[in-house]
């Protein structure tokens, strides 16, 4: 399957091969045994699927405190439960409605649990395409809800982070010194 270059980080980053790589180099295994190590692995961590309620699934974002610039392999990620599908999705009147509610709550849910998705992370979650998810949150984000994104909090991109937009609602105060 040929996966596209914006999605293609997101597919990179599984348990699996975040199992692989940290064997391969934290205690120098041999490929082989690294690989069947992180099988195993893996198939135990089936027994935490019983955790999740209706509508929700696990996946695994990149930690907060990964900085910018680290290879997709080498990144800390943390397994977070995030809710695709809730009951109060139902009072939503229209289909924005619903993408816009979803995309809020699993920014945060991730948020929350210590991880940031990306929004092609959030895109391939909702089966939506990324420049749908992007023309979300800057609606989402005009009207005053914050985002929380890899790309905003991080300083990833073009786009203003929340740092600046923190700036620039709140100059900070001059400090004047006693001379």
């Amino acid at each position: 399957m040929e996966v596209s270059r914006e999605f293609l980080s997101t597919f990179n980053r599984s348990v699996e091969t975040q199992l692989y790589n940290e064997l391969r180099r934290d205690y120098a295994f041999p490929r082989a045994v690294c690989r069947s190590l992180s099988e195993l692995l893996t198939s135990y961590l089936d027994l935490y699927s019983a955790q999740r309620k209706e509508g929700q699934i696990i996946f695994h974002a990149v930690s907060r405190s990964v900085p910018p610039g680290i290879p997709v392999e080498e990144m800390h990620l943390i397994p977070v439960r995030l809710t695709l599908y809730d009951p109060e999705d139902c009072a939503s009147k229209t289909q924005q409605e619903i993408l816009d509610r979803r995309i809020v709550r699993i920014a945060n849910e991730a948020f929350h649990q210590g991880a940031l998705l990306t929004q092609a992370d959030i895109a391939i979650l909702l089966g939506e395409s990324t420049r749908t998810i992007r023309r979300h949150i800057t609606e989402l984000e005009s009207n005053g809800e914050v985002i929380p994104t890899r790309g905003k909090w991080k300083d990833i991109g073009s786009g203003v982070s929340h740092k600046k937009k923190r700036t620039l609602k709140n100059p900070p105060t001059p400090q004047t010194s006693p001379n």
